[in-house]
């Protein structure tokens, strides 16, 4: 039974926060992990969020606005171990939120492929505290841009799984360097807009047919 707990932060001057950070959560009986939150240097204390008894690994982010307006503020990790593995937390970041902040998680690209047509497919998610209504997904594999507009409902880390219906046009032995843009209205961080794959184009090897002729003597 242990808590990791932040010092006492002054929150009246902002507008929105997030909590980041990473970690790993390894559940083998039944434990306790929990985020919670305290405005009143550590009297008392609100959950922020109950990771339960399933196994939770990698980036994790809150929207801890509540928070904003208090000047004596404190977050900590509880954790109670039964019969259990592990809570490891790293990196632990409190920031301004920015309204809209739209992040290309990943691409669905393969590596290598044969002659013809590739999707363009991957997953965005909404880093911003503003719910998200449209994007533009932009692709371009050096032959020119190719956009379009999906339209969504898609609030804070939520996350949208999309196809671009202009599909790749690709020639055997060639190699295609594709990068892969998500586009929003006011977005306030571009660093985390785009991702690129490289496709690899092979040779079609078509399907051969085997006959076998029996002869009865």
């Amino acid at each position: 039974n242990t808590d990791l707990i932040s010092p006492v932060m002054d929150f009246s001057s902002y507008s929105s926060l997030l909590l980041d950070f990473n970690h790993s959560f390894e559940v083998w009986g039944n434990p306790v992990a929990r985020v919670e939150a305290s405005i009143d240097s550590g009297t008392t204390w609100t959950l922020i969020h109950d990771y339960g008894t399933n196994n939770n690994y990698g980036h994790q982010i809150h929207n801890i606005s509540s928070l904003v307006g208090n000047s004596s503020v404190q977050i900590r990790f509880h954790y109670e171990g039964d019969y259990d593995w592990w809570w490891a937390i790293d990196d632990v970041v409190i920031k301004q939120a920015n309204s809209v902040d739209m992040e290309m998680s990943s691409l669905n690209i393969p590596d290598y492929g044969g002659p013809g047509t590739s999707n363009v497919k991957g997953v965005v998610t909404n880093l911003g505290v503003n719910a998200i209504t449209s994007f533009d997904i932009v692709w371009n594999d050096g032959s020119g841009p190719q956009s379009e507009t999906f339209n969504v409902n898609l609030g804070f880390n939520k996350s949208y799984n999309f196809t671009h219906s202009t599909t790749i046009q690709t020639n055997s032995l060639q190699t295609y360097n594709i990068n892969v843009e998500v586009v929003a209205s006011g977005d306030a961080d571009s660093t985390n807009n785009s991702l690129s794959r490289t496709l690899n184009v092979g040779t079609f090897l078509p399907f051969k047919k085997v006959l076998f002729e029996d002869q009865t003597i």
